[in-house]
């Protein structure tokens, strides 16, 4: 399978590459955004990154029913690009700002109604931080988790 999301209206579409056929499995949300995608198969759950909501969504792999909408922050600008889990833990980048936004995960691999979110600077020469940015709209782009 294959999704795709929508940065006009966090629509997301899903796809079988064996058989070419697809469909929306997350209708349009107003005011919502989606840009990096990431499923979670432990749990059957789809990320979206929010892009300049400041938040991220969590749907149902299967239905598409919404699970979760996470405030990752308020400050502007922010893009929340791209996610990368590790363990019980979901982590979030802002394209804007040099930070990640950490969100402990629920044993089932589900944040939690009121889940906590962590702000993680990124310092040194980061390509978020201040110093390695050429402009003010360089920085984190994506992450992946090493073992």
């Amino acid at each position: 399978m294959v999704y795709t999301g929508s940065v006009a209206t966090g629509a997301i579409f899903r796809a079988d590459l064996t058989t070419g056929k697809g469909a929306l499995l997350v209708q349009p949300h107003a005011g919502r955004v989606a840009t990096g995608l990431l499923l979670d198969d432990r749990a059957d759950l789809l990320f979206a990154a929010g892009g300049p909501t400041g938040m991220a969504f969590v749907y149902d792999a299967r239905t598409g029913a919404d699970v979760a909408a996470i405030q990752l922050t308020t400050a502007t600008p922010t893009f929340i690009n791209d996610e990368v889990i590790v363990g019980d833990t979901a982590f979030f980048t802002d394209s804007m700002r040099p930070v990640l936004y950490r969100v402990a995960l629920g044993r089932n691999g589900r944040p939690s109604s009121n889940a906590t979110v962590t702000e993680i600077p990124l310092g040194g020469d980061s390509p978020s931080s201040p110093a390695a940015r050429s402009t003010p709209t360089a920085s984190s782009r994506s992450t992946v988790a090493a073992p």
